[in-house]
């Protein structure tokens, strides 16, 4: 019975890895992507780009730097340094010497009832002076055809608000097996289709990049309206659509780059953070997580151990047969986690470590289930966000 309930699950995942071959290239192949191809606008509005920076010593050069080498044309860079300890300010003291479109607003203390992050881009926002807003994280690199490229898109598309996927830049050995992994699995959670349909309800934002209509940006309240929450790029775009605004998200690997979190207690707390508030949002689509991931990711991990303890204990026809299924479906699974992981800029030989992946996928899920149900608040970045602070 027990060989029976193994064989028949080993052929239920096989069923699943096989199909996934063929949806994994087409949900690539069906996303919208900016690319440098965009033509520049003729008319080109003043864009407002917004960086929030704490403690970036070790990104902010990079990031201003390729900002301030865009070919579009007019363009003004506030960079808001929110209480950095470290090297930041004189960096950009440094950086806005050299170039008199870059100006430093300093903050030297958070005010009661906000995060850092929404406290910072919401100063930025009250001194820009532009028709559209550019708000980045201090980690973003952008091309020199970023800008011109991107608001040629959302021109061409009336978006009211466009958000970038970004090519990943991974380098340890953790981030090069989970970033791919767990951001692919988030591109499954929000589909692009979904996400850019104004008659569907799902929404999605990554505060990394976030190109916004002025108009847009304050119909909804600005980052005041969000200025506690933790995830606030989620909130402010579901509040766009449900305003009937023109949400959209695209691919931007040719005209933007990220390296998301630096090594694994990053990338834990990093996806502990972005898990917990969909976890608030959509709790039921993690808990058939905590299913699907020992079904569909642990348990083919662990079939070839099972066959050949089989094989070794009763050598017959039949337990080869267990191996070669099992086999079968690790080459299977391997082959179409390859091409899962090049949808978020990963490179598909790590997908040989998919047990890995999704054991600490697992457990993180594990992790934000604890602290929503026992009401455990997370910290980031030095704030403390109680359950129910999405």
């Amino acid at each position: 019975m027990a060989e029976i309930i193994f064989v028949s699950l080993m052929l239920l995942v096989l069923l699943v890895w096989g199909v996934r071959h063929f949806t994994f290239p087409r949900i690539d192949q069906k996303s919208p992507e900016v690319s440098p191809a965009f033509a520049p606008l003729d008319d080109a509005p003043l864009v407002s780009i917004i960086v929030a920076a704490k403690d970036e010593e070790d990104n902010i050069e990079v990031c201003v730097t390729s900002i301030l080498r865009q070919d579009y044309p007019n363009f003004e860079l506030i960079v808001v340094d929110d209480r950095s300890r470290d090297k930041t300010p004189e960096i950009l003291g440094r950086l806005s010497q050299a170039d008199q479109r870059l100006s430093v607003i300093r903050i030297d203390q958070l005010p009661p009832g906000w995060s850092g992050k929404n406290h910072a881009l919401h100063q930025g926002a009250q001194a820009a002076r532009g028709e559209w807003f550019l708000l980045l994280d201090a980690d973003a690199v952008l091309s020199p055809a970023n800008l011109s490229s991107a608001l040629s898109y959302a021109h061409s598309q009336k978006i009211d608000l466009l958000s970038l996927i970004p090519l990943l830049r991974n380098k340890t050995f953790w981030e090069k097996v989970l970033v791919p992994y767990i951001s692919g699995v988030l591109l499954l959670r929000f589909p692009l289709a979904k996400v850019n349909d104004p008659q569907k309800k799902t929404s999605l934002a990554l505060g990394l990049y976030m190109l916004m209509r002025r108009g847009a940006y304050e119909s909804i309240g600005g980052h005041e309206a969000v200025k506690s929450l933790l995830l606030e790029d989620m909130t402010m775009a579901r509040s766009l659509k449900d305003k009937g605004l023109n949400l959209h998200v695209a691919l931007g690997r040719e005209v933007l780059s990220n390296r998301m979190y630096k090594g694994f207690a990053a990338i834990w707390r990093g996806w502990v953070r972005i898990f917990y508030v969909t976890f608030i949002q959509g709790g039921r689509s993690f808990i058939t997580a905590l299913f699907l991931i020992p079904l569909l990711m642990l348990f083919p991990a662990a079939s070839p151990i099972i066959a050949v303890v089989r094989l070794l204990s009763s050598p017959s026809l039949w337990a080869w047969g267990l191996l070669a299924l099992a086999i079968l479906v690790n080459i299977v699974l391997i082959t179409a986690l390859a091409k899962f992981y090049r949808l978020s800029s990963g490179e598909g030989t790590w997908a040989i470590f998919y047990p890995l992946a999704g054991a600490v996928t697992l457990s993180i899920i594990l992790e934000v289930c604890f602290r929503f149900v026992f009401r455990r608040p997370i910290t980031w970045r030095g704030t403390t966000y109680s359950v129910g602070q999405g």
